[in-house]
């Protein structure tokens, strides 16, 4: 996976060859490990930069999206 997500209160060190993705500490909601959240990023990863068609719909913390707009050309 390209992505290393984090919630804020981590202090460790972010690997260079990640594209890093913070999420705020809750206690409703996890940080993408969820078999479907770590399916999608995965396909992410393999969209070959086709983003004319994403969308982020659920009641999480948005990490799909947030994964698109840190790939997604500017």
């Amino acid at each position: 996976m390209n992505f290393f997500i984090y919630q804020d209160v981590y202090t460790g060190d972010i690997p260079n060859d990640k594209i890093d993705l913070k999420v705020k500490s809750s206690k409703a909601f996890g940080i993408g490990s969820h078999p479907t959240t770590t399916g999608c990023l995965n396909a992410i990863n393999d969209l070959n930069k086709d983003y004319s068609n994403i969308i982020d719909v659920g009641t999480g913390t948005g990490i799909l999206a947030t994964a698109m707009a840190k790939i997604m050309p500017k």
